[in-house]
């Protein structure tokens, strides 16, 4: 017979339930999105730490000028849409991803042009952003 009084029951419980819930909600989100759990779990995992990288750029950013958070969105922005790449691909391939993994048909907002771009867009707006800032005439 067990007699002692034990606190890890309820913690290990609710650990199980918020692990199980969260499993639910990304589900249900790559099923809206027209995801599988793999692929969006890998763009949750990614975003996220784009959004540590941003916590971090402002937590940072007032003892360092280089990292503020009004010097560096282009360059999260940038790292954001490459977060959503794997969902692109799946995207792109439409109903073929179950049947064919590998296949990604070229698209246009797809293509490695668009992707190159807007990555460009985004390089130009952080150097745009840079040269204004640091001119003075």
């Amino acid at each position: 017979m067990n007699t002692r009084s034990s606190n890890a029951d309820p913690v290990l419980f609710l650990i199980v339930a918020v692990v199980v819930a969260a499993a639910f909600g990304i589900y249900q989100l790559a099923s809206t999105l027209g995801l599988d759990f793999k692929t969006m779990l890998g763009v949750l995992l990614l975003s996220a730490t784009v959004v540590a990288l941003a916590g971090l750029c402002v937590y940072f950013g007032r003892d360092a000028e280089f990292v503020h958070i009004s010097e560096t969105w282009p360059l999260l922005l940038a790292l954001e849409y490459m977060a959503w790449w794997p969902a692109m691909n799946v995207w792109a391939a439409g109903p073929l991803s179950a049947y064919m993994p590998d296949f990604y048909p070229v698209v246009w907002w797809n293509a490695w042009y668009t992707r190159a771009g807007v990555l460009a867009v985004c390089i130009g707006a952080w150097f745009l952003l840079r040269h204004r800032r640091t001119s003075y005439y």
